[in-house]
């Protein structure tokens, strides 16, 4: 039950994701521009749902879209904590 409701709320929140990036996917030119969707987290690589994102999930969002769009993950805290995010998110660079 809370495994579903995680994969739920993953889901939910990596479709919010590709669905703001959808105006400039939608636009792109027939060239297909690349997006990469830049996902920064605490948790440690190893963790199941990581695993579960990282070797299941964006390889099938990358397939689907011909490879319009991949993810880059930063694990473990490395672009730092909770408002280091924030602040990245609000410069663009997450």
């Amino acid at each position: 039950m809370i495994l579903r409701l995680l994969r739920f709320l993953l889901l939910s929140i990596v479709m919010v994701g590709l669905f703001v990036q959808c105006k400039g996917i939608c636009l792109a030119d027939s060239k297909k521009d690349k997006v990469i969707l830049k996902i920064a987290t605490l948790a440690p690589e190893g963790v199941g749902w990581a695993i579960l994102i990282k070797d299941s999930f964006a390889p099938a969002i990358s397939k689907a879209t011909d490879g319009v769009v991949d993810f880059d993950f930063y694990w473990g805290g490395i672009m730092g904590d909770d408002e280091d995010y924030i602040a990245k998110i609000h410069i663009d660079q997450l």
